[in-house]
């Protein structure tokens, strides 16, 4: 009789193994989507502020807030990556201070920018640049900072090579701080997009084409309503002759 509960008894443990294995793999199968485990997603958020120390204060500070924009990425692990794109050398480029160039790229010339990167987080790389930052200019992304490193597979290194690879030719309508944080958010988009199903990855992919065409008429409208004043202003003026 021993003999027969000692062989039995691997019997019922395998029986017992088989019933959990098959018991986790329909929970698996049954579980709704919304409540499997999800793959680590980029999250972006845009910031306006002012670009330079020292700006508009009191009742008109409002009207300033939004005159610069950056992009806040948050990635696996807390690691953040903020990046815009500005005039090279910032507010020592003669643009900020000379009229003529100033004129001139009202009317449409492209000049020279710089896309700034600065990492933080715990998944920061230690080669970061000083103090975090990193300046990535020209076409192309010959990168000022100097990197050695091995690039990484996350999704938030990814996002940083293709900054550091932006056409760095700066135009006012066409390619300035905004149009760089909208096209920024589609590519953190379609490496979002890289873990869902097919159906779904679609779907995402096309919304994020929606509203990149829309910011992108946004950032190319805006700057034109300062050179479009002046000239309803010249027009009236020029009726009352």
């Amino acid at each position: 009789a021993v003999g027969s509960v000692m062989t039995t008894r691997p019997h019922l443990l395998t029986i017992l193994l088989g019933c959990c294995a098959c018991s986790l793999r329909v929970l698996a199968l049954t579980t709704p989507p919304q409540l499997r485990p999800q793959p680590p997603q980029l999250s972006c958020r845009v910031r306006g502020f002012y670009p330079f120390p020292g700006g508009p204060r009191g009742p008109v500070a409002w009207l300033f807030r939004d005159t610069h924009q950056a992009l806040s990425v948050v990635g696996e692990g807390k690691a953040r990556l903020h990046m815009d794109f500005m005039t090279e050398g910032g507010q020592a480029h003669p643009v900020w201070w000379d009229e003529g160039v100033k004129w001139k790229v009202l009317l449409g010339q492209s000049i020279q920018g710089e896309v700034r990167i600065r990492t933080g987080g715990g998944g920061a790389r230690p080669d970061a640049g000083r103090e975090g930052l990193r300046l990535v200019e020209g076409i192309g992304g010959a990168a000022s900072g100097g990197d050695d490193v091995p690039s990484s597979s996350s999704k938030l290194e990814r996002l940083r090579e293709i900054a550091e690879g932006y056409d760095c030719s700066m135009n006012l309508y066409s390619n300035n701080c905004r149009v760089f944080c909208a096209r920024m958010r589609r590519e953190a988009e379609r490496l979002n997009a890289e873990d869902l199903e097919a159906e779904e990855a679609r779907a995402r992919l096309l919304g994020a084409d929606v509203r990149l065409a829309i910011a992108l008429v946004r950032a190319s409208a805006l700057p034109m309503l300062y050179p479009g004043g002046v000239l309803l202003l010249c027009w009236e003026g020029l009726r009352d002759l």
